[in-house]
C-alpha cells in the first residue's frame, strides 16, 4: 500500500536543502516517484546539469518546475527545459546562467506557461517579445530586477498579446514610461497586482 501511494505522488517540494540534495538523490526520486507533475528544487545549490537531463528523461508531462538559485546548472542544461511541452509553471529566479537564446527557445516550446518568474535574470527585450508572441496563456509574469533595460515596446507587446495576466511585476524597471503604463492599464483588465512603482 505504501508503494502504491508513492507512485501516486504528483508534487514534490525539497527546496532550500542547499547542501543535502544532490544529483544522485534526484535520480533516486525519479525512479521511486515516476508520476510527478510538479517539482520544487529551489536553492538546492549542489544540483548540476545532469539533474536537468534526469528530469527531462523522466517527466515528459511535467507541469511545474521551480529551479530558482540552482547556481551550478548551466545555460545548456536550462535549455533542455524546452522539452517540457506541458509546462505551466516555471520559476527561474536568480538563474544567472540563463541566456536570451535559451529563454526564447523555452518560450516557443512551452506555450502553455501561465506562471513565469524571471526575477533577477539576464534577459533582454528579445526574450520579452518572444514571451509575448508565444505565451498567450500567461497569468503571472515576474520581471523584478532583470539585469537589462526593458523597453516600452516589449512591455507593450506583453500587455497587448497576453491579456490574461493578473500579476505583473516590473520592479526596478526605471526605463518604463508613463505611456507604457497607460497601455498596461488599458489592456490588462484582469490585473490584480502591480508593484508600487506602477501605482
Amino acid at each position: 500500500m505504501h508503494n502504491k501511494k508513492l507512485l501516486k505522488l504528483k508534487h514534490l517540494g525539497i527546496s532550500g536543502y542547499r547542501n543535502y540534495v544532490t544529483d544522485s538523490i534526484v535520480h533516486d526520486i525519479t525512479r521511486s516517484h515516476p508520476n510527478l507533475q510538479s517539482i520544487d528544487i529551489r536553492s538546492c545549490s549542489r544540483l548540476i546539469d545532469t539533474t536537468i537531463h534526469t528530469l527531462t528523461d523522466s517527466y515528459s508531462n511535467l507541469k511545474s518546475l521551480k529551479l530558482a538559485h540552482c547556481d551550478e546548472i548551466s545555460d545548456i542544461a536550462i535549455r533542455k527545459i524546452a522539452q517540457f511541452h506541458c509546462l505551466e509553471h516555471l520559476n527561474l529566479y536568480g538563474m544567472s546562467a540563463l541566456t536570451d537564446k535559451s529563454m526564447r527557445i523555452i518560450a516557443r516550446s512551452c506555450p502553455n506557461i501561465q506562471y513565469l518568474n524571471l526575477q533577477s535574470c539576464n534577459v533582454t527585450d528579445g526574450v520579452i517579445e518572444e514571451i509575448a508572441l508565444s505565451c498567450h496563456n500567461l497569468k503571472h509574469l515576474d520581471l523584478y530586477g532583470v539585469q537589462h533595460i526593458i523597453s516600452d515596446l516589449s512591455i507593450s507587446k506583453i500587455a497587448k498579446m497576453c491579456p490574461n495576466i493578473i500579476y505583473f511585476d516590473l520592479g526596478y524597471a526605471p526605463s518604463i514610461s508613463c505611456t507604457t503604463l497607460k497601455i498596461i492599464a488599458d489592456h490588462l483588465h484582469a490585473l490584480e497586482y502591480q508593484p508600487e512603482k506602477l501605482l
